[in-house]
Formats: C-alpha cells, structure tokens, sequence
C-alpha cells in the first residue's frame, strides 16, 4: 500500500510539473508521510534492540551524566554544562563535593554514596538521591521525590527545606535554599523519610502530569510567591527584550563562555560519533526494512524519469534521517522507558539537529553570527556527510530484498513484539 501511494504522490507530482524534491515534505501531513514514518518506526524495532539502541541509550546516559555534574538553576531550567546556547547557565561559581545518602526504603540499608553539589536545591538532592538508588530500574519505579522529606543525620536529625523561614527580595521573591545553606559538607550522611499518606501525599502519586502541574499553577498563583534559585525570570526576560544587552551577551558567549559549551561537546563526542557510526553502519547490518525502502525510493525515480540523484537522497534523509533517527535522539522516551527533562531536551535537540545538518545536501556556511549549536559541531559536519554517503552507497548496492522477504520480516516483528503494539 505505501509504494503505491509513494508511486501516486511521485506521478501527481510529475504531472503537475512540481519538484519532486520537495514531495515528502518535512513534518508533512499527508497520509502516505505517516504511513511511511510509522512503518519504519514499526520495522525498525527489532534493529533498535541491538547495538544502535544501545549506542543511543548510553548517550542519553552521557548527557544526563554531563548535565547534572555541574550546577542546574532549579527554577530557569539553565545549566553550566549544556550544548545549548538558550539553556546556557553563565557566570556561576561552584563546587562538586560527594555527599552520602541512604535509601528511602530499607531501613537497614547500608549508605550509599551520592555525588551532590553544594548549589543543589533540596529537591535536586532529593531526586539524585533516588535516582541514584533506583538506577537500575525502570523508570516507572522510581519513586517521586516530593513523597520523601530529606534529613540530615545528627543528633536530632535535621529536616531540610527549601522555601521555609526564607526572607523575601525584591518583593514576592523568595530564594530556594540549598544544600549550602545548610552547611551540608563532604562525608555528611543524608537520610530519606517518607512523608506521611496525607491527602497531598495521595494526590502527588496518583496524579497525572498535566493536572500535577496545574494543581502547582494553582497554588503559585494564590500564594502569589515566585521562586527563583541563581537567576530570576524577569531578569532573563529583560535581558532578551534589550537588544544592546544581548548583543553584548553573544559576544561575550563566543569569547568567555564558549569554552563550557565546547567542553561539554568534546566530553560527549566519543559518545555521538559511535551513535553516528553505528546508525550508519555497514549495509550488512541495516534492518531489511531500511534497505528495501531505499530500493522503492530508487524504483519511482527511475520510473519518473527524476535524474537527478539528489531528489532521491532528500527522500531518504526525510524519512530514514529527519523523521526517524533524529525524533528518536531528541525523544529517546519513545524507545525507553527514562526521565527527560527541559534541559536534557534542549541538549538532545542539539546532537539531533547536528545529524540532520551533517546530512543536509546543502553547504553550511558558518561565520560569527551563526547559532553557536552548528558552530560547536562545523568540523565534524563533512565527516557526518561522508558516513551518511557511504552508507547510501552501500545499501543500494546491497543485495536486493523482495516483497516477500520483507513481509516475513514484519511477521517475525509481530511475533516478538505483537503484545507491545
């Protein structure tokens, strides 16, 4: 059904004389785009479960790893280690010491050592700290840190809280504390105590996401309290409606502050380039699936007379590329059962969008002015389009797979995964 929808689109099109490099448009909305999207998304599963799955995941792990070692303003979603210019967190001193933590489940349960940072926010410990005991486990076991107080093991314990006996600035500004406020050191042990089954309690465990957060608009907005941790919202939106400032701040980005962006590439690029590499590798090794897309792409240019070879190529770098590999990087919950947050996202966004542009059969022109995401990764673009041509080449001259073949390759997908569609 898609190739004879794929044949249709390509016939419309050279009957009305329009180009055919722009029939699968991007994020297009036509029936066959979809079809074609879920059916490789589909087909594709059982390849995801091998080595490039893994690839992907320890990348996720590797950003994630990268972000939280160094400071996150709790309340702008900005980080001293991103690869994202607009989630960049600037001019922040800070320390990483280790801290312990003990388990919020058994009681009995040996300290296990917890790396915190002293500009943590109680919350930030919270969540570390149960991220670091449930590390192996899925995602939906992981406990939510607003159901646990967090205790600082003395003689008597001390609770640690955020926002409690915290002098106002600037009016309706209250500054969340951290663990520096409390004076937390290297060897401190920390403790998690679950909160007692009040009807709050209740209602934050079983409560879907978006009534989560509209339950917090609600009290924010009849508390009338705006929280902020190193910078105040109404600061950065300042800053951005000043032209002469943000001006001022982009230079001072690709001089000063360019260092942390690129640090933080060169710590992440063994795990990219493997990614890439295993994405494009050896037509031996693609999912038959891909293969046999490539080879209908080729078919219908051939049968329209469409010669020139870079109208198939945007079709394969719409659907394989754009549409599959990278929504998958940026949304990697698609596959995994983890926890993606604003600031993993935007970094996510940023290696996704390094893929698409390493493909583009167009020339990146970079200069000064250009977005600092495409200049951390403008001496690995060549490299990117050489491996996606390479691996284009070596699909087509694969060996040919039929209809068939293919059909028996969906069957086996449905057996092993029919009862996860």
């Amino acid at each position: 059904i898609i190739e004879l929808l794929l044949h249709r689109m390509a016939e419309k099109y050279k009957n009305q004389g329009k180009n055919p490099k722009l029939m699968l448009r991007r994020y297009g909305e036509s029936i066959v785009e979809r079809l074609t999207t879920c059916w490789l998304s589909v087909s594709m599963y059982r390849h995801l479960k091998g080595d490039v799955g893994e690839k992907l995941f320890q990348l996720y792990l590797a950003v994630k790893q990268q972000i939280y070692s160094g400071p996150v303003d709790a309340c702008t979603d900005q980080a001293k280690f991103t690869l994202s210019e607009r989630n960049f967190l600037k001019e922040y001193q800070f320390d990483a010491e280790p801290l312990v933590g003990s388990s919020p489940q058994k009681k009995q349960q040996m300290p296990t050592s917890c790396k915190l940072l002293p500009c943590d926010t109680i919350s930030q410990a919270k969540d570390k700290i149960i991220d670091k005991l449930y590390q192996n486990e899925p995602f939906v076991n992981k406990p939510n840190y607003r159901l646990y107080d967090l205790y600082l093991v003395s003689d008597p314990d001390m609770k640690l809280s955020e926002d409690v006996d915290i002098q106002k600035n600037n009016g309706d500004y209250v500054k969340l504390r951290t663990l520096e406020d409390y004076h937390i050191q290297t060897g401190h042990q920390l403790k998690l105590i679950k909160k007692p089954d009040d009807d709050d309690d209740a209602f934050l465990r079983y409560v879907g996401v978006f009534h989560l957060l509209a339950y917090l608009f609600i009290i924010q907005f009849f508390t009338l309290v705006n929280y902020f941790m190193k910078v105040k919202n109404e600061d950065v939106e300042r800053m951005n409606r000043s032209g002469k400032s943000k001006k001022t701040s982009r230079r001072k980005l690709l001089t000063e502050d360019y260092y942390p962006l690129l640090q933080t590439k060169v710590n992440l690029e063994e795990h990219i380039n493997k990614l890439f590499d295993s994405i494009f590798a050896a037509s031996t090794e693609i999912a038959p699936s891909v293969k046999y897309l490539f080879d209908v792409f080729d078919k219908i240019a051939d049968q329209m007379a469409f010669t020139d070879p870079l109208v198939t190529t945007i079709w394969k770098n719409y659907c394989f590329i754009l549409k599959f590999w990278v929504n998958l990087i940026q949304n990697p919950s698609f596959l995994f059962e983890i926890e993606k947050d604003v600031v993993l996202d935007s970094c996510l966004t940023v290696i996704g969008q390094a893929l698409m542009d390493g493909c583009s059969i167009q020339e990146i022109k970079l200069n000064k002015s250009s977005p600092t995401s495409k200049l951390l990764f403008a001496k690995d673009y060549e490299k990117f389009k050489l491996l996606a041509k390479n691996f284009y080449e070596g699909v087509k001259n694969g060996k040919e797979i039929s209809s068939k073949e293919i059909a028996r390759t969906m069957e086996k997908n449905y057996s092993v995964c029919g009862s996860i569609f």
